[in-house]
């Protein structure tokens, strides 16, 4: 089969994007997913000059599954206590958001997405978590927001990994 000009097959991706932003796709999957239902369409040959619709774009889109909130994500740490809660959204912040260095306010930004109460003192569950080392001093003095920041610890991810494979308090 040859390709078509490459006007149509940019007009291709184009029409793939817009499918995948109109799926509510997230945005750093949106290229990536354009681009695998452009080279479906491509080598399914459903393609003309003035780049036709690909309705089995919105079809593969639609099955993609949504992102998971905090809100949900946090409901597993429901019936947990603070320096749990801690250490969970630390390890949120770690793998989701892929920060190395965090603060007391980042830690708290999580409790209010996930609806968690907050404690009456942050600092010292932080020193709790420091002292079972789930925590240690980041190399950086200070946050952009003039605060301590702090780092997870293999310990500390070790333990919020087994949070989630049920074993609390191991």
């Amino acid at each position: 089969m040859a390709l078509p000009a490459p006007k149509i097959i940019e007009g291709i991706f184009v029409q793939a994007r817009r499918d995948a932003i109109d799926a509510h796709v997230a945005p750093e999957y949106v290229d990536n997913v354009a681009a695998i239902l452009a080279a479906l369409q491509l080598k399914e040959g459903s393609f003309t000059s003035e780049h036709s619709e690909f309705p089995s774009a919105i079809s593969i889109v639609a099955k993609l599954p949504l992102r998971e909130t905090i809100a949900e994500w946090a409901h597993q740490f429901s019936g947990l206590n603070h320096m749990d809660r801690f250490n969970a959204a630390a390890s949120y912040l770690f793998e989701e958001r892929h920060k190395d260095t965090f603060d007391t306010d980042d830690i708290i930004e999580i409790y209010s997405k996930a609806r968690w109460n907050k404690p009456s003192n942050p600092a010292d569950i932080m020193a709790k978590a420091a002292k079972r080392l789930f925590f240690a001093e980041a190399d950086e003095d200070k946050s952009d927001r003039g605060m301590k920041l702090w780092q997870l610890t293999n310990t500390g991810y070790d333990y919020y990994k087994s949070l989630v494979r049920g074993e609390k308090n191991v």
